[in-house]
């Protein structure tokens, strides 16, 4: 007897793991996901040290380290990126270096898979730190160059 509310048998059941089994992992998925943030970051890092270098970049809204400090002139806004340079280009030496030990983790040696996700969660939180970094050593620097 068909049940006038929907069907009935295993198709009407929701399916359920056995207990004690686990769901694969797709790993060169995750690695696939993340490489867009992983290469942002890297490139992102790359380039506002490059305006550090000195560029005709002027303080802007949209690209670089803007607080309100190093948007207050061109002077504090070079001084601002000079500073954070370093702290730039070691987030990016961090960020490419962390993605390809997690890749080689993770294809290379299947065993080593959980190992290579908690890479790359430590070289976000890295690369986090490192840009957070940046941008209060560039805010110090163009503050102190301020005209009281």
């Amino acid at each position: 007897m068909e049940r006038p509310w929907g069907s009935s048998g295993p198709a009407a059941r929701p399916r359920r793991r056995p207990r004690g089994k686990r769901e694969e992992v797709d790993y060169p998925g995750l690695l696939i996901g993340v490489a867009p943030l992983f290469l942002g970051l890297a490139v992102l890092s790359v380039v506002a040290s490059r305006i550090g270098r000195g560029t005709d970049l002027e303080p802007n809204r949209y690209f670089g380290i803007r607080t309100r400090h190093t948007l207050r002139s061109a002077e504090q806004w070079n001084a601002g990126h000079l500073a954070a340079r370093p702290a730039l280009l070691a987030c990016a030496v961090v960020t490419a270096t962390g993605y390809l030990t997690a890749v080689a983790l993770i294809v290379a040696a299947p065993g080593t898979r959980p190992t290579g996700v908690v890479v790359l969660a430590v070289t976000l939180v890295v690369a986090v730190f490192l840009l957070i970094t940046a941008a209060v050593t560039a805010d110090r620097r163009a503050r102190r160059l301020e005209t009281p």
